[in-house]
């Protein structure tokens, strides 16, 4: 079986509003279905960095006049992903795919903290889409008023078997 990561181009226009998640899309008719479960508060899979959840989202906006930005745009964030995403050989013996949406915030200076899963699959694959998330390079910020702040962000990672 062949194994592959999709991180379709059609969910980067959840990226319009930072804060917000949207329900998967309707599957086509090759398709299966996303499987999605709500994350239990016990579950949250976070960054490896110590910090209390409190202070990681305080002062942190919903909503922004620019939006943050990964470095190169929305094209060199799905090659990111792509690149350095590995598919967990136990969720590919257990055929576990589906879309796992990850929070964030996005730091006045460009860093990522506060990684968390919103929603998941597994565990493997929630572990995965932290790991990613993890490794990416400083954002830019997103701006209110001029100014660089700290804002939330959800971002889909979809897992897909072929």
């Amino acid at each position: 079986m062949m194994k592959q990561i999709v991180f379709a181009a059609s969910t980067l226009l959840m990226l319009a509003v930072p804060s917000c998640t949207s329900e998967p899309e309707e599957k086509g008719d090759n398709e299966e279905p996303a499987v999605l479960r709500p994350v239990e508060e016990e579950e949250l899979v976070v960054d490896e960095r110590v910090y209390d959840e409190d202070s990681a989202y305080s002062d942190v906006l919903e909503f922004v006049e620019e939006e943050p930005d990964f470095p190169g745009g929305e094209e060199a964030m799905t090659d990111f992903i792509q690149e350095n995403i590995e598919y967990p050989q136990s969720a590919v013996e257990k055929g576990e795919q589906g879309i796992v949406y990850v929070q964030f915030v996005v730091n006045a200076d460009g860093s990522i903290e506060g990684t968390k899963v919103m929603r998941g699959v597994s565990s493997e694959l929630d572990r995965e889409a932290i790991k990613v998330i993890e490794k990416m390079p400083a954002w830019t910020p997103g701006k209110e008023n001029g100014d660089a702040v700290r804002c939330k962000f959800t971002l889909p990672i979809h897992f897909r078997l072929k």
